[in-house]
């Protein structure tokens, strides 16, 4: 028997999109805290996120601003999710530690 596209029951269920936006949003604000961090004990901010981690621009994009400040942004299931340096952070993380904690399946 041949099935081009897998065998439906073999197949892992998708990640949810609520999941994976709060996964995005995870790893922006932490960024970002690394950021501060890195400002606190340098008195600037980075010239790029690879003063940080190397792998980091992997995953996350950073931009520096005029203003001294930075944006930086990640994809989420509805396109680029973004995080300025001044945006306050409790209502850009909203619920996504604990639907983090709960995992993708209870994010269904």
């Amino acid at each position: 028997m041949f099935a081009p596209t897998g065998i439906q029951l073999l197949r892992p269920e998708p990640i949810p999109d609520s999941y994976t936006d709060a996964s995005a949003r995870w790893a922006l604000a932490l960024t970002m805290q690394r950021i501060d961090r890195f400002q606190s004990d340098q008195g600037r901010i980075p010239q790029s996120l690879e003063e940080l981690d190397p792998y980091l621009s992997q995953i996350v994009t950073y931009q520096r601003l005029p203003d001294g400040g930075c944006i930086l942004q990640a994809p989420g299931p509805q396109g680029m999710i973004s995080l300025t340096t001044h945006a306050p952070r409790e209502p850009f993380l909203a619920r996504s530690g604990e639907l983090l904690r709960r995992g993708p399946k209870a994010a269904r």
